[in-house]
């Protein structure tokens, strides 16, 4: 990581599931510092970005600023259960 800070986002989701997939080509981090910038690998976000430490939390979080990784979604779906998809998706209908 370029400064001190949390994963967020797909990075987060990776870590979190032991996901076995090409990363992403730009990761996310919450920064402990109130700047936001972005580099080649990397983008900072401040402490306000900070999503909830969730599956939904990061999942929200990295469609919202990361875009869509196809691929780390079936992954990522394929390790769930259907049943905890189900209530993630009955919580958030519109999200």
């Amino acid at each position: 990581m370029p400064e001190e800070g949390y994963l967020v986002g797909y990075a987060a989701l990776i870590q979190a599931y032991g996901l076995h997939v090409p990363l992403p080509d730009v990761l996310s981090v919450i920064s402990h510092k109130h700047r936001q910038y972005r580099n080649i690998e990397w983008q900072i976000f401040t402490p306000r970005h900070k999503p909830e430490d969730s599956l939904i939390g990061h999942l929200t979080f990295a469609l919202k600023y990361e875009g869509i990784e196809l691929y780390l979604l079936k992954e990522l779906f394929t390790i769930l259960d259907a049943n905890d998809l189900a209530a993630l998706m009955a919580e958030e209908p519109n999200g």
